[in-house]
């Protein structure tokens, strides 16, 4: 998983065209993403609950959320 913000958009795309190629069962889905995600996207999930993280689509949107909070954060910080 790349650590920048559009590369980290595209991965998710190849990620879901490969579940769907595969049709990898919806229950195993965040099990299989988990050992490739960024250390920064584990640090979050680490921090999350553990039943909103046992769905691919949580963690897909809890990390977008999150990623983009941080980024306004950054840019914020930059500009003061």
């Amino acid at each position: 998983m790349p650590s920048e913000g559009i590369d980290v958009v595209s991965w998710f795309v190849s990620v879901e065209k490969l579940i769907e190629q595969l049709s990898v069962p919806t229950d195993l889905q965040a099990i299989l993403i988990r050992p490739y995600l960024s250390d920064r996207a584990k640090l979050l999930m680490s921090k999350s609950d553990p039943m909103h993280s046992a769905k691919y689509e949580n963690i897909k949107s809890f990390y977008y959320k999150n990623y983009t909070y941080l980024q306004q954060y950054i840019w914020k910080s930059s500009n003061l």
